[in-house]
This record gives structure tokens, C-alpha cells and sequence, in this order.
């Protein structure tokens, strides 16, 4: 393509052509007077007061230097070039959790777009253009079903065409929402700690899940990030209050994608992984004839729309998920939690323990139900202090200094009695134990995951499991961590604090035991659990812990075990602790 006769492009060097990405735009990449710019060509639109829209609302996106006619069917757009890394590459880095934090972080970007530009019901227009895309994908997926692809796939893809055929209406009754038209992780780029939109120049009206489609309608079978990406940017949109109307054309879309793969399979002969592409989606997705999409982005938090709601980052999981709310200028913690009836009883115990021992925490000025006997809610007095994790230098003598500080609270427990706390015994974490091992091994004796036999891990546990004979049992907090300490070292508070049980003072450090021994660069964590340890045992370190430490770890791999088997966890945290696992008996816990 010519380019010459674009005027900014005078003086300019090192053009080179960038061939990235799916649509039929041409983009470079050149220099002009030691700066990089980007520049596309293509048959888009573009708002002339885009960069004013995107700039008036705190959208990061790369500065728009020009736009303007290209020839008669063509315009061009030049931006400042922004260095970053593709939120795409970052899914095999991450969770999930932290996957939702960055569809949030999106969200919440444009959730003040659509206050200035409010939602709007779909156009004939628009309509029109949807449905002749989907006619176009039945047609050519009508003309490639041949004998080459079994009976039951036959079935299936006949099924799919005839659920796109019969619920046009989901489309034509959804809605049209002013923002980014082409939202997935590959269009937004993380440049130190900012996410920053890119594909900028079609922002404008259109239907949702059309948008989000290369979100989560994909086949690479990382469903879990996916739908955690695309949760996080509605949940932020709509301030966890999606409409069922939205909730429903995910559902029509994902079949479209479905099309789609199908298709992309069948032309290149690839009828094995069609096969095994239906059987996971047939699995996964579709319950008694009905695709069940909207169920894996469906939220339970209605109750509070009318408090303005943003995520607390590294809170989020789909079961429990701390969030910080605003309502008549005052600002709150609201925590969701997903428990029985029984279980959110023993929570509110919790904060009654606490205060009655004098233990600093947020305090409860609103809970109950929002669904029955399924989630409950806790809304308390919002804490301006950072995790103390964030507050203090990454030194064992640090870590060890703050451990005896937490200490010297929760000791207060010690002599404490309530009806009805949970208790965890040695029998039950034994069990626990057994059943996870069964899980991952079922009745062999190896497993494509770790590398340890089951009579290895089996033998392991009966030695170590006996550190827990003649230890009392009394009263912990449970989940004692940074990440549920708020310090300013001035003032300290607790949060998470539904946790408390009779048990053993290790298993307050159950879920984290791993991060002080697995990162070795992290002695704060080390020295915390250390000066916590030896507080509550007069300065010392019982022979015990060092073995019963060791279990926990071993509970800790075979929970990430479990999780990387559902697609929830990345393997690059397993192979760390397997590697940890080989040296376990030489490894020294705690000092």
C-alpha cells in the first residue's frame, strides 16, 4: 500500500509493517524526530471528539495524534506508540483471580462512559447487521456438513444452527452500550501498573456480548480465564448489576463462536478435534438442551445498587469477594460471602470474640442474607491502612518483629470459649488429606500431575501427622496473613475474620504456609511466622512444628494439584512445589 501521501508521514524513518491481529487493516510502525507513532489504515469510523471522550474519562488509551480521510473508501489513524505487554500473554502468568482484576479494571474505565452516554435499546440498523452475520455463519456452516463428520457431530452442529435460527429475538431484545467495540485482553496492554486500551478508534454503540465475543466465546480451552476476564469487565460495567437481558445474549453469542470453531475445524479436516471440541463443549456448557453460559457470569450482589462499588485487588474469587462501596458520600467494606446458614452464624461469633478480647478490627454496622441459605453480606466501617505486607521491608527481622506483634492479640484467644466455633481436629485434616490424595490418584498409584507415588505421599502424611498427638487444642483466628492485617505502624486491624475455629495454632497459616518457604526471597513472611510461633510458645520453637509445617505444605500441593486439574491454576506454581516437595525432609521450616 501506498503511504506516502499521508502529510505526518514526511521526514519519517523505520516504517515497518506490523501484520499482528485478525482484521483486514494495514498498520506500521515509524519514527519521526526520535518519537514512535502507530498508524492504521482500514474502513473504520471514528468520533471526531474521541480523544476528548476518552481523556474527560480517565480511559488510558494512546494519545490520537491524527485522523482523517485516507481515499474513498478508507481512513487512517496515527497515535503515539505505547510500549507494554499484551494482557493475552499474561493469562498463562496468572489466575483467575487476578485475570477478573484486570476485566475489572477495564470496566470500571467505561462505567463512566455509560453515564454520559446511557445504554440504549438495539437500533433496526444494527439489528440488521448483526442478523446478516449470523445468517452469512448458518449458511456456511449449512454447506459444510458432509458425511466426513460423525452422527452425533451432525447432531450437535444441527442443534447449534437451530438454536442461532430460533433465538434471533435474544439479540434483536438486547441492548446497544456506548464504549470499546472489540473488548478482549490482546486489545489492552499493561504499562507499568496501567492498563491502557488500544483499537481505540471504533468506540461507539454496540451490542455487548458481540463486542466481548473474543473474550470468552474462544476454543482454547482456558474457560476459566476467560469467563473470569469477561466477569470482571461486567461486574465493573455494570456495578455487579448486569442485566438479565445482557446475561441472555452471551448465551445467543457464545453459540455464534461455537459456529464459528466449527466451521474453522471442518475446513481444514480437523474432524477429531471437532469431535473432542463438541464432547467439552456438550460437557461443559449445554444442560438439558439449554446453553448455560450466563450461569458462569451470573452475580448475586442486586441488593446494593445503590452504592458505587470497586474491587479490592487480590480479593476476588468467585465464592468470597471483598469489595470497597460508596454510598452517600460515606465509604464501607462490603464482603459477599458464599456459606451455609450454620457457617455465617459462626462469622458473626467471630466479631463478637474480637471484641470481646479487644482485638482492632472494622466494625460490622450492617449483615445478612442475599440469597437464602447460599450468600451472605457484612458491610463495615471502610479502613484507609494498607496491607501489611505493604508497609514493611522484606527482612526476616521485620516479618519477625510484626509476627510477635499479631501475636500478642491473638493469644488473647487461647483461654476464650464459644458454643457452636468450628473445630478441626487431627482426624479431620487427616481425612481431609486422604481425600484429595484419592481425588488426584483415584485407585492408582501414579498420576500425570505429580511426580511422587500416592503410597509415598500416604507414607509421608502417617509420619508427619503424628506431630499433632498431645498438642491442645483452643481457640485461632484461622487465616492469619499480610493480606488480613491492615497496619500503619501506628495503628493495626484485622479483616477476614470469619475464620475462627478450635484448632492448632499452625493451621492459622494453612492456605499460605507455602509463600515464606517457596519464594525464598520473601523472608519477611518467614520471620513473621517464626516470631508468631515462638509468641505463643515462650520463645520457642516446639519440635513439632517443624513436621506438622511440612503437612501443610504437602496440603498446599495437593489443593494446587486439584486446581490445575479443574483449568484454576497455572502449572508454573505446581512445578515450584514439587521441586520443593523433593527436598521436603531437609528443608528447614522454622528457624
Amino acid at each position: 500500500m501506498q503511504i506516502n501521501k499521508i502529510e505526518f508521514l514526511k521526514n519519517a524513518t523505520t516504517i515497518t509493517t506490523i501484520k499482528k491481529g485478525y482484521s483486514n487493516a494495514y498498520k506500521y510502525l515509524f519514527t519521526k524526530k526520535n518519537k514512535q507513532y502507530f498508524l492504521k489504515i482500514g474502513t473504520f469510523q471514528i468520533n471526531q471528539n474521541l480523544e476528548k471522550i476518552l481523556t474527560n474519562h480517565n480511559i488510558s488509551h494512546p494519545p490520537i495524534i491524527e485522523f482523517k480521510k485516507y481515499d474513498h473508501d478508507k481512513n487512517y489513524i496515527i497515535e503515539e506508540y505505547i510500549e507494554g505487554t499484551d494482557l493475552k500473554d499474561e493469562f498463562d502468568n496468572h489466575a483467575p483471580k487476578f485475570i477478573y482484576e484486570y476485566g475489572f479494571e477495564i470496566g470500571q474505565q467505561y462505567r463512566s462512559l455509560r453515564k454520559t452516554y446511557p445504554d440504549k435499546p438495539m437500533t433496526k440498523n444494527k439489528f440488521q447487521q448483526y442478523q446478516s452475520m449470523i445468517q452469512e455463519r448458518i449458511e456456511k456452516l449449512n454447506s459444510l456438513i458432509d458425511n466426513n463428520i460423525s452422527t452425533a457431530d451432525q447432531d450437535f452442529i444441527k442443534y447449534i444452527i437451530s438454536y442461532l435460527k430460533n433465538n434471533i429475538h435474544i439479540i434483536k431484545n438486547s441492548t446497544l452500550i456506548f464504549g470499546h467495540t472489540d473488548i478482549k485482553p490482546s486489545n489492552y496492554l499493561q504499562n507499568n501498573n496501567q492498563i491502557i486500551a488500544t483499537d481505540i478508534e471504533n468506540t461507539d454503540y454496540s451490542e455487548l456480548s458481540f463486542s466481548m465475543r473474543w473474550s470468552f466465546a474462544r476454543n482454547d480451552f482456558k474457560d476459566e480465564k476467560n469467563f473470569a476476564f469477561t466477569k470482571g469487565y461486567l461486574d465493573a460495567l455494570f456495578n455487579y448489576n448486569i442485566p438479565q437481558n445482557i446475561l441472555n445474549s452471551f448465551n445467543y453469542t457464545y453459540a455464534y463462536g461455537l459456529a464459528r470453531h466449527f466451521i474453522k475445524y471442518i475446513e481444514k479436516k480437523q474432524y477429531q478435534k471437532l469431535t473432542n471440541f463438541i464432547h467439552y463443549v456438550k460437557t461443559t456448557f449445554i444442560q438439558q438442551g439449554k446453553l448455560q453460559i450466563s450461569q458462569k457470569l451470573k452475580n448475586h450482589t442486586k441488593a446494593f445498587k445503590n452504592y458505587d462499588m470497586f474491587l479490592i485487588k487480590g480479593s476476588y474469587s468467585p465464592y468470597n469477594i471483598t469489595l470497597k462501596c460508596q454510598n452517600n458520600k460515606n465509604t464501607y467494606f462490603l464482603k459477599i460471602m458464599k456459606m451455609s446458614k450454620k457457617h455465617y452464624k459462626t462469622a458473626l461469633k467471630s466479631y463478637q470474640l474480637l471484641k470481646k478480647c479487644n482485638i482492632p478490627y472494622s466494625k460490622i454496622i450492617k449483615h445478612g442474607c442475599i440469597i437464602k441459605n447460599k450468600y451472605y453480606f457484612t458491610i463495615s466501617n471502610f479502613l484507609n491502612l494498607k496491607e501489611m505486607d505493604q508497609t514493611i521491608e522484606n527482612s526476616f527481622e521485620e516479618g519477625f518483629q510484626k509476627g510477635q506483634l499479631v501475636a500478642s492479640y491473638f493469644t488473647k484467644l487461647k483461654n476464650q470459649k464459644c458454643k457452636n466455633i468450628k473445630t478441626t481436629t487431627k482426624k479431620e485434616i487427616y481425612n481431609n488429606i486422604i481425600q484429595d490424595i484419592n481425588t488426584i490418584y483415584g485407585n492408582q498409584n501414579h498420576s500425570d500431575y505429580l511426580e511422587c507415588s500416592k503410597t509415598e505421599l500416604i507414607n509421608n502424611i502417617n509420619k508427619y501427622i503424628t506431630s499433632f498427638d498431645n498438642e491442645p487444642i483452643h481457640m485461632i483466628h484461622g487465616d492469619i496473613k499480610f493480606g488480613n492485617i491492615l497496619y500503619d505502624k501506628n495503628n493495626i486491624y484485622f479483616v477476614d475474620n470469619e475464620s475462627f475455629q478450635y484448632s492448632y495454632d499452625i493451621m492459622n497459616f494453612f492456605y499460605n504456609i507455602h509463600i515464606g518457604f517457596l519464594e525464598k526471597q520473601n523472608l519477611r513472611y518467614q520471620g513473621f511466622v517464626n516470631g508468631y510461633i515462638k509468641y505463643m510458645n515462650n520463645g520457642t520453637i516446639p519440635t513439632r512444628i517443624q513436621n506438622q509445617a511440612k503437612l501443610l505444605f504437602i496440603c498446599y500441593m495437593l489443593r494446587t494439584t486439584k486446581r490445575i486439574i479443574n483449568h484454576t491454576e497455572d502449572e508454573s506454581m505446581q512445578k515450584a512445589i514439587i521441586n520443593t516437595y523433593k527436598n521436603i525432609d531437609q528443608t528447614n521450616w522454622l528457624a
